[in-house]
C-alpha cells in the first residue's frame, strides 16, 4: 500500500524517522514497524548521481505481475524504454501485454517473491 511522506529526519546513517500521511496514532504506526520501504532515489546519499529511471525499472525484468481485477497477467520479459513512456513487456502463454510503467498503477512490490501487484485502468489490458 503506498503512503505519502509528510516529513522525515535521519536518526542515524541507517535509520530514518518518517511521518506518513494518514497515520495518526501510535497504534497505527506500530503496525508499520520493521517493514521494508522504498523511497525516491533522490533522497538517498547516492541521489546526486541520479541513475536514469529506465535503469531502475529494468531491475523488475523477470517479476510476475498480478492485477487486482484480472489476476495473473504474466512475467515482465523486458522493459521497453525506446519511447518517452517506459513500458513493461509482459508475456503469458504467448500473449503479450504492454503495460505503462507508472507508479500510480503499482499497489505492491514484493522483492522476495519477485512479484508486482497493480491496479490497471479498465480496458488497458485489452489494448
Amino acid at each position: 500500500m503506498p503512503f505519502f511522506v509528510e516529513s522525515y529526519r535521519f536518526r542515524s546513517e541507517e535509520t530514518v524517522l518518517v511521518r506518513l500521511e494518514g497515520i495518526e496514532s501510535e497504534a497505527q504506526a506500530k503496525e508499520l514497524f520493521n517493514k521494508v520501504v522504498y523511497y525516491p532515489f533522490k533522497y538517498s546519499e547516492e541521489g546526486d548521481e541520479d541513475p536514469s529511471d529506465d535503469e531502475d525499472w529494468n531491475t523488475f525484468a523477470g517479476f510476475k505481475v498480478y492485477d487486482v481485477m484480472a489476476g495473473y497477467l504474466g512475467k515482465v520479459e523486458e522493459v521497453d524504454d525506446s519511447t518517452l513512456n517506459v513500458l513493461f513487456r509482459i508475456t503469458n502463454e504467448g500473449r503479450e501485454i504492454l503495460m505503462p510503467v507508472a507508479e500510480e498503477f503499482i499497489t505492491e512490490i514484493n522483492i522476495e517473491k519477485r512479484e508486482i501487484h497493480v491496479h490497471l485502468p479498465e480496458g488497458l489490458i485489452e489494448l
